[in-house]
């Protein structure tokens, strides 16, 4: 009776049975409109990190400045510090910033010894003179949405089940890995990236804090990844967008 009566009746006192003659002529867009640049294979423009290096050089802003990728790569490449070095201030960085009061909550899941033995890897690899590519020990956060060995997929929610280990790695994460970044853990996110606010108040994750006003939301849904950018944290994110998720919090 509901599903026959109910449903209809109340779909047309809110106007939502219009949805139902509603036409998009406009086609959805399947690939990327990647800039002619970028697909020219020459050494020269090979991928997308040279350009983003060259255009990197951010200016200060009261005093601070942003480590971006081209710092790490030469800082690395001079030995005024390694990717071990970058680990630890970063682990010890996401205590703190957790056990303030309010907590940042940017990253919410991570492994100190996994931290560091990616860290480490990549030292070693600096220090032969071989490293895997330019994000070699780069430290780069991970939106919950992602799988990422060794940590569950919650996708920002507290009932996911250990089953949630079974989920395949993302093929970014898996990519990253490869280049040898270093994955600091999983950031915080609004539960389901079902909300704008990046509010997420269940026993993992609390509310991903903006680190410019600590009374204040981050905005979501990618909260945690733009958390730890905007603290300086790691010059790389990964986070998704569904409508806002990214757009919101930058």
């Amino acid at each position: 009776i509901g599903k026959a009566l109910l449903v209809p009746l109340l779909a047309r006192n809110s106007g939502l049975d219009l949805l139902s003659y509603l036409y998009l002529p406009e086609e959805p867009t399947y690939y990327p409109n990647v800039p002619r640049a970028l697909e020219d294979n020459s050494e020269a423009n090979r991928g997308v990190l040279r350009p983003l290096i060259d255009g990197s050089r951010l200016p200060a802003a009261k005093g601070f400045r942003f480590n971006t990728i081209a710092d790490y790569v030469q800082a690395f490449r001079s030995g005024a510090c390694t990717p071990t070095d970058v680990a630890k201030r970063t682990v010890a960085f996401i205590k703190q910033s957790n056990s303030s009061s309010p907590p940042l909550r940017g990253i919410v899941d991570w492994d100190e010894g996994v931290v560091l033995a990616m860290a480490e890897a990549s030292t070693e690899r600096w220090k032969r003179g071989k490293p895997l590519s330019l994000l070699d020990g780069v430290p780069v956060a991970v939106k919950g949405g992602f799988r990422v060995d060794p940590y569950p997929a919650r996708g920002g929610a507290a009932f996911i089940p250990e089953l949630s280990r079974s989920v395949a790695e993302g093929g970014s994460v898996k990519k990253l890995k490869k280049a040898g970044a270093v994955m600091i853990g999983v950031a915080n996110m609004h539960e389901f990236g079902t909300g704008t606010l990046g509010s997420n108040p269940n026993k993992y994750h609390l509310h991903a804090r903006n680190p410019y006003n600590l009374s204040h939301f981050a905005g979501g849904s990618s909260s945690g990844s733009a958390v730890c950018v905007a603290a300086g944290l790691c010059p790389i994110a990964l986070g998704t967008d569904g409508g806002g998720s990214t757009r919101v919090p930058a």
